[in-house]
């Protein structure tokens, strides 16, 4: 891993997600789980992490059928990958 993306690693892999379309109630979890069972480049899975709420459902329907959609809260994803 080259220190960039170490840097970037850090940066994001304790930011608190919340799974809050497919979750009821919703629940919280850091991003490292996200990687921690599986691979993130072979047989890697796709999320969305999105920095609002506005218009979620309607994304996931239309765009991201079946994928993984988080909520993150404090901006952390947006902030430390601009």
């Amino acid at each position: 891993m080259t220190d960039e993306h170490a840097q970037h690693y850090n940066a994001i892999k304790d930011v608190v997600l919340t799974d809050f379309l497919d979750k009821d109630p919703e629940t919280t979890f850091k991003a490292s789980d996200i990687w921690k069972d599986q691979p993130a480049i072979v047989g890697f899975r796709i999320v969305v992490v999105l920095h609002e709420k506005l218009g979620a459902a309607t994304f996931k329907r239309d765009y991201w059928n079946g994928g993984e959609t988080y909520f993150d809260k404090s901006k952390g994803f947006y902030k430390a990958l601009g």
